[in-house]
């Protein structure tokens, strides 16, 4: 299992959280709304840049977000978008890859 942490304190815009997405992933094509971050997001091992060079043979990845809470204050409408998305992507039928996927959400405090 491959663990990925993307710390999303300090965002600004939606425009900032994909982009946070975009430095760890390198997708071929950088997200610009929720809908082509789906796209690239639910198959990793041919949208991503980072996942075909650094670890092309794993099987799952795990991803934990850092700092939920202030993307949850700032940008509720984010928020629930990118949940809705990382929720659907744990259903091997909704990837485009064979990728197994688990998230988990830490707030400063959980730090």
């Amino acid at each position: 299992m491959k663990t990925i942490t993307i710390d999303l304190s300090n965002v600004e815009s939606t425009k900032d959280i994909l982009g946070r997405f975009q430095e760890y992933f390198d997708f071929n094509f950088s997200p610009t709304n929720w809908d082509s971050f789906l796209d690239s997001f639910r198959c990793l091992d041919s949208e991503s840049k980072t996942f075909k060079k650094e670890f092309p043979n794993e099987k799952h990845i795990h991803l934990i977000l850092k700092n939920m809470h202030h993307v949850k204050r700032a940008f509720e409408k984010d928020y629930f978008s990118l949940l809705e998305i990382l929720a659907m992507t744990t259903d091997k039928a909704e990837r485009y890859d064979d990728l197994k996927f688990t998230f988990e959400l830490l707030n400063d405090r959980d730090n």
